[in-house]
């Protein structure tokens, strides 16, 4: 039926645009179709079904349709880690396609979706800027920064490229030629909303913002040029929408959205609904619109545009909404003056709350513009609706999955807010907050555990699926490793579709890693129990690369893998390990640098001949000569990974049996924001003690995010 839906609305469009009597054409036109429908992986699957020995006269632009569909596929991915993966592979495709035919009538178009996805390079960077705060924001913006501006070049250019090939030299068929036309107009708009991404990343002082100025001023110039271009198309329309977003003249920016009110036809659907969104946020920020109108106007719009909620406005939108019913229930919530925690919320308070955490909670459910902040928001409603829902915390009165869910969630939520009160004060102690966090999760496991012995027919699926992922991650907190290993492995088996599934398997990984850590501690354990627990690392690794070998977790499995290998003295095999991660692996520069390690023990030589490496118990192991050192994966240098940094790593060149491993600039991820699984819990206690276990790590499908700020 999925299918079928949109195929029937195929000729609808053709025969809107025309089809050509080429036989590439229904191809072509059915591939785009489903491209602007938002079905890029029906897309890619008819591409790889029907077209595996292209037609002649398709072959030399297939590859184009295969890399655009491969970005419309990157933009819908969750995960970053294979999102920026299959942003440079289409990258490579698009070079490829350059290479090969320059003077191809389309080349123009490629040049202009490179130009697109350095643009989206420098988004994801903005979009991790507002998920962090201060001086680690600060530098994801300035990280950002670079992507905006060669990529307004670029989109410039390749404005100007495709507009002179339409003047000098039109393509001989009509459909290049409104492909091109096309493509020039959305380069224009992709190079006004670029400006305006460019001008958010400077910062908030004097020249910051005079340069902020500079390129929205510059945004509007570009976009009010493309929406004169053409008074019939959608595009020109969708320009004059974003020119009245960014307009700093209230009135001015009324008259824009009236005017596009006003007009009728078919190729306003898009502007008019980008432009009540706008027209929102605008009325928001003029302050002079009561809360229950701007309440009511986001409902029509939600209504009217039910199939747009997943696209960006409609993220947007949602946000919206939930914002100003979060606002409108502050009035009704009393404060603790000292502690500035809530104290109590009358009826209607709670009503407007409760639909505003669960818009919040909607959105947090994908990878969105307003993830980590709904996330945050989300936790503080969650505070609040407690306050008369669990009034005692007993949960032996807690019959219902509901209840017992909510009250986990409750509890990850006062954790993060206990932990930024800790952190405000600058004085923490690790160990304390270590011990803060493993009672709190004590507390969540217990619950969840109890919501999903109390699960219904008629509970959502959704919500027992969450139940369980925060259920695994819970108990791995809490220490309770077996069960943690326990729950994880089943879970994964039933999600081997899903990225649940693969962090789900990596919080299995990480609690056998601390089973590993206690029994070597104890200094007494059995050579068979050690044994098995080793064997369950490497199975679990294994069954995570076969099943989720593009996800970012599975990285985070090899690298441990790896380290799991080399400390037993099989570097050989921690070397392939480490070979097999991925370019986009965000402790990259560490692991480079227990490959470096790996690289030089495997190449210390004996007399005889062979390499000598220890046995992790000092017995030696040999290896005969012959065998090489794995070559690590080079990192892509048509996209390169810019992590977030406090230090950066210096550039080393590692030898192993004549193989060179290349470490370029990597940077070292800020402790605060990425947490790796193979890393101690405390480097301050490790000297210490000899039971710090790897800290669980922290990925983009992390449970915690339904609940934490």
């Amino acid at each position: 039926m999925h299918v079928f839906r949109y195929l029937l609305g195929i000729p609808c469009l053709a025969l809107a645009v025309g089809v050509s009597s080429r036989g590439d054409e229904p191809h072509l036109e059915l591939i785009r179709a489903l491209r602007a429908q938002g079905e890029p992986g029906l897309a890619m699957e008819y591409i790889q079904s029907k077209l595996a020995t292209p037609p002649a006269e398709l072959a030399a632009v297939l590859p184009l349709e295969i890399a655009r569909t491969r970005v419309e596929l990157a933009l819908h991915e969750n995960e970053e880690g294979k999102r920026l993966a299959m942003f440079a592979e289409a990258r490579k495709e698009f070079e490829n396609f350059l290479e090969k035919d320059p003077k191809n009538p389309l080349a123009p178009q490629a040049r202009f979706e490179i130009a697109r996805l350095v643009s989206s390079l420098g988004k994801e960077h903005l979009n991790r800027a507002r998920r962090q705060e201060d001086n680690e924001a600060k530098k994801s913006r300035d990280i950002a920064r670079p992507f905006f501006q060669d990529a307004a070049a670029k989109l410039k250019e390749a404005g100007q490229i495709i507009k002179t090939q339409l003047d000098k030299n039109p393509p001989a068929d009509k459909a290049t030629e409104r492909e091109l036309r096309q493509a020039f107009l959305q380069a224009g708009l992709e190079e006004g909303i670029n400006l305006y991404n460019l001008a958010q990343t400077f910062p908030d002082d004097p020249a910051g913002n005079a340069n902020r100025g500079e390129a929205i001023e510059q945004a509007i110039k570009v976009l009010t040029k493309v929406s004169d271009e053409d008074a019939k198309h959608p595009t020109c329309w969708l320009a004059r929408a974003w020119q009245g977003r960014w307009s700093q003249d209230f009135p001015k920016a009324k008259n824009a959205f009236d005017t596009i009110f006003a007009e009728r036809g078919p190729y306003m659907d898009a502007a008019q609904r980008a432009a009540g969104y706008f027209q929102l946020l605008m009325l928001a920020a003029e302050g002079q619109t009561p809360p229950g109108q701007l309440e009511a106007k986001a409902n029509a719009w939600l209504n009217r545009y039910r199939s747009y909620l997943n696209s960006p406005e409609g993220y947007g939108m949602r946000f919206f909404l939930a914002t100003q019913l979060w606002t409108q229930g502050k009035t009704g919530i009393t404060y603790d003056p000292k502690t500035h925690r809530p104290t109590g919320i009358n009826n209607v308070a709670e009503t407007s709350v409760s639909r505003a955490e669960r818009l919040m909670r909607d959105l947090t459910e994908t990878e969105n513009d307003y993830t980590e902040r709904a996330a945050r928001e989300r936790a503080s409603m969650l505070l609040v609706l407690a306050l008369r829902r669990f009034p005692t915390r007993d949960i032996t009165k807690l019959t219902t999955f509901e209840s017992c869910y909510m009250l986990g969630q409750l509890e990850i939520a006062e954790l993060n807010e206990d932990i930024h009160d800790l952190s405000k004060k600058g004085d923490a102690d690790p160990e304390d907050v270590a011990k803060l966090r493993k009672g709190r999760y004590t507390k969540v496991a217990k619950a969840i555990d109890k919501a999903l012995g109390l699960v219904k027919p008629t509970d959502p699926a959704k919500d027992v699926l969450d139940a369980r992922q925060i259920q695994v991650y819970a108990h791995l907190l809490a220490g309770h490793d077996a069960r943690a290993a326990e729950l994880g492995e089943a879970l994964a088996k039933t999600q081997t579709r899903s990225a649940r599934g693969a962090s789900a398997a990596l919080y299995a990984l990480q609690a056998y890693r601390n089973m590993l850590a206690n029994l070597q501690a104890d200094g007494d354990a059995k050579d068979e129990d050690l044994r098995k627990v080793k064997d369950n690392i490497r199975r679990a690794a294994k069954f995570m690369e076969d099943t989720w070998p593009n996800d970012t977790p599975t990285d985070f499995a090899r690298h441990q893998l790896g380290s799991l290998l080399h400390v037993e003295g099989d570097f050989l095999g921690a070397l392939q390990a480490f070979a097999r991660v991925t370019p986009n692996y965000q402790r990259l520069a560490y692991l480079r640098n227990e490959q470096g390690v790996a690289c030089f023990n495997l190449q210390r030589a004996n007399s005889d001949g062979k390499t000598v490496t220890p046995h992790a118990n000092g017995s030696p192991k040999c290896w005969p000569t012959s065998r090489k050192c794995p070559t690590s994966q080079p990192a892509p240098t048509a996209i390169p990974r810019q992590s977030t940094a406090s230090r950066a790593c210096k550039p080393a060149t590692f030898t192993c049996k004549k193989v060179r491993i290349t470490v370029g600039w990597n940077k070292l991820p800020s402790p605060s924001s990425t947490r790796c699984p193979s890393t101690s819990r405390s480097t301050r206690k490790t000297a210490a003690t000899s039971r710090s276990k790897p800290r669980p790590c922290a990925t983009t499908a992390s449970p915690a995010r339904c609940s934490r700020p």
